[in-house]
């Protein structure tokens, strides 16, 4: 008699679909590409070296000593109202708002996605104006060195070409050892000024008084006159100083790490201002009417102070510090791009970098943008003019009108910065840092904030109505700047609003794609459901099979054995019937097994089943026991009819020996068995009861010789 399987699971529950679809079907995701991110190797220090790079411009310090004594005064005044007050507010947004220094992620959280990248890509656009200039003017130091030879075009355009291609080499080292060789540059760049210094002092040390307005030679067509621009040369000496923040994703720690590495501004506010003071203090004592030709009026004060025999290594040293400066302003930017393309702003290239965490795309993208600027600027328009001291004037004018415009663009970045804070001051939903804050702190804040803005404000308004070129007029100056600053801002939004929708439009592509393979692999799915679910119904039918079938003998195993016992025993206390157990022993059966083998054993088991399975009446069930013992569960049957057939079964046993296969050879085996017989409710009212008592009867068969019967008392 079959014992059923038990019961399964609804074909169509909510069960068996999770399975099918959870097994059969790959779930599809639309991904962006992976990113990786640059390795975080920075430390306060490193920024500082980065900041000190970035700002300190022996020409810059030439262009505030126009002022002549009053130099002293602008640097003061520039310290106290841009510098100091652009520290504390780019010290409080690396500390409070979220990005690693990101300006599109502080213009995005502020204002929104598209305005923080049309800004953030035009300040890329606009430092490439200014890495050109940084290049141009260590071209004008080299030029000095040898007038003869870069004095044509194409002279010019390879000197170009090879020190972008330096430029271009040395930020594509790795920044672990870049910082370091930036390090080195910068010790011996700060020891320049401070022998400067130290030169100034010495020359001055008997003559301090006439650095005084009221004393000095120059001062009577300088007192009053243009002091906006001068103004505004001293803020483009500090302009920069939030810069190094470009590169918070690589300051180790990450943002925890950044609002320990932001005190670089503080280390900045010290160094700078006093670098500074000792180049407008040298300039003071060994040039104090300085040339409008920033460039050569710091060649005249190395000369001035140490000789001509410094004119070599000093015009070198300079031009090669301009170089470093291409180098900070090269890769500082690039992080402009990396953090769009982060953003799925720009095509996933720009943030792609090798295996040392140089990303080389976006350095070549950045020098050929270079080289494009600087061709264009200083060689094609200067070829259009005349030649000879012409062309020369050109592009000096040409190099005043970038760095201006460049200058200009920057400053205005610049004041949206200061601006932030004030912002946040007056919307407490953004700023809940601020308005957390105490009153005064709020207040104090947003004045300092007022007062840098203003000074970009003000330095604005002097570069665009004061020529910085001695030949050009107010007023066509102005038109010029502006013109540039114009066009600037629309290739900014054209060349970025372009690889922006390009980005978006392959994003929606790429969901696109997505969507259409999970449609196809989802009606795929459906299509095959039916077999899938029959597939489950027949896994579920073999692990019933499995968990109540015996694998040696094909017959119920012992669980199966007890479940039917408890179901008879239930059903004869209901009805008030009878039923019997019979407990089957083969005799002697370990020997078989150590005779023969367990495959051996197997095979006798199996053919043992067989044979009492075949002389089964249709409402018994046998079963295996456990080892070599049989169980057999008769109903419908009493105790005289009962030992008759466990007779039988002995004879049936016992008569025919079993064929077994041993090594290619095959044996005949006789086995015996005794036999062990319990009745319910005569010999035991319980399961236990009744299986004890069976036991009992099957080894007092054993002990009265083997192969007979025995029944339970």
């Amino acid at each position: 008699m079959a014992i059923p399987p038990p019961e399964q699971p609804e074909r169509n529950s909510p069960q068996t679909a999770q399975y099918i679809f959870e097994a059969k079907i790959p779930r599809i995701t639309a991904t962006l590409p992976d990113i990786q991110s640059l390795p975080r190797t920075l430390g306060t220090r490193d920024l500082v070296v980065f900041l000190i790079f970035d700002i300190i411009v022996l020409s810059f310090a030439m262009l505030m000593q126009l002022a002549g004594p009053f130099a002293l005064l602008y640097w003061l005044i520039g310290t106290c109202t841009f510098f100091l007050p652009g520290a504390v507010v780019f010290y409080w947004l690396a500390r409070h708002l979220p990005g690693q220094g990101s300006p599109y992620v502080w213009l995005k959280s502020v204002f929104n996605p598209v305005l923080g990248f049309t800004i953030t890509f035009s300040i890329w656009l606009t430092s490439m104006l200014y890495t050109s200039t940084s290049l141009q003017e260590a071209i004008i130091y080299f030029r000095m060195l040898k007038p003869a030879w870069l004095y044509t075009s194409s002279q010019q355009g390879l000197l170009m070409i090879l020190m972008l291609f330096l430029a271009t080499a040395i930020s594509c080292l790795p920044l672990a050892r870049l910082k370091h060789l930036l390090f080195i540059a910068c010790l011996g760049y700060g020891a320049l000024y401070i022998i400067l210094g130290a030169s100034a002092l010495w020359r001055l040390q008997h003559g301090v008084l006439w650095l005084l307005p009221w004393n000095h030679p120059a001062t009577q067509p300088l007192l009053w006159h243009e002091q906006p621009l001068f103004y505004s040369f001293t803020i483009l000496a500090f302009l920069g100083l939030n810069h190094p923040l470009f590169m918070g994703s690589e300051v180790h720690e990450g943002q925890a790490g950044l609002r320990r590495a932001s005190k670089y501004i503080w280390w900045g506010a010290a160094i700078i201002p006093f670098l500074y003071l000792l180049a407008l203090v040298g300039a003071a004592a060994w040039t104090p009417v300085v040339s409008r030709n920033e460039t050569q009026a710091a060649i005249e004060l190395w000369i001035n102070a140490f000789g001509p025999v410094v004119t070599f290594p000093a015009t070198l040293v300079l031009g090669l510090a301009d170089i470093f400066q291409a180098v900070i302003f090269m890769v500082l930017f690039s992080r402009l791009l990396i953090t769009l393309a982060q953003h799925h702003r720009l095509p996933p290239a720009f943030a792609r970098i090798n295996a040392a965490g140089v990303p080389v795309f976006t350095m070549l993208v950045q020098a050929f943008t270079i080289l494009v600027v600087m061709v264009i600027g200083f060689i094609f328009i200067p070829s259009l003019f005349e030649s000879g001291n012409n062309a020369i004037e050109i592009e000096r004018t040409t190099h005043e009108i970038m760095l201006a415009s460049s200058f200009v663009l920057l400053l205005c970045s610049t004041s949206l910065f200061f601006t932030l804070p004030i912002i946040l001051s007056f919307n407490r939903a953004k700023g809940k840092n601020i308005a957390s804050a105490a009153n005064y702190k709020r207040l104090v804040l947003t004045a300092i904030a007022l007062l840098g803005t203003g000074a970009t404000l003000v330095a604005i308004w002097a570069t665009l109505t004061q020529s910085w070129v001695a030949g050009l007029s107010n007023e066509h100056w102005g038109s010029i700047i502006l013109m540039v600053v114009f066009i600037m801002l629309i290739l900014g939004w054209l060349c970025g609003e372009m690889p922006r929708l390009s980005v978006l439009l392959s994003d929606q592509k790429r969901v696109t794609r997505s969507e259409k393979t999970l449609r196809e692999q989802l009606q795929e799915a459906y299509q095959q459901q039916g077999v899938l679910l029959l597939e489950l119904e027949k896994l579920y039918r073999e692990q019933a099979f499995a968990a109540t079938i015996d694998p040696v003998t094909e017959l119920p195993n012992h669980r199966a054995v007890m479940s039917y016992i408890d179901a008879t025993l239930a059903r004869a206390q209901a009805e008030h019937s009878s039923f019997i157990i019979m407990f089957i022993d083969l005799d002697h059966f370990k020997s078989v097994n150590d005779q023969w083998g367990h495959r051996a054993g197997d095979t006798i088991l199996y053919e043992v089943a067989q044979r009492l399975h075949a002389n089964l009446h249709q409402e018994d069930v046998i079963g295996r026991y456990g080892g070599e013992e049989f169980a057999l569960i008769c109903t419908n049957s009493d105790l005289p009819t009962t030992r008759k057939r466990a007779r039988q079964l002995c004879t049936i046993l016992a008569e025919r020996p079993f064929l077994c296969s041993v090594r290619d050879n095959t044996y005949e085996i006789s086995v015996t068995a005794s036999i062990g017989i319990a009745a319910y409710p005569r010999h035991g009212t319980t399961r236990d009861a009744l299986i004890e008592q069976a036991d009992r009867a099957m080894y007092r068969a054993k002990q009265k010789g083997r192969n007979c019967i025995c029944c339970s008392s």
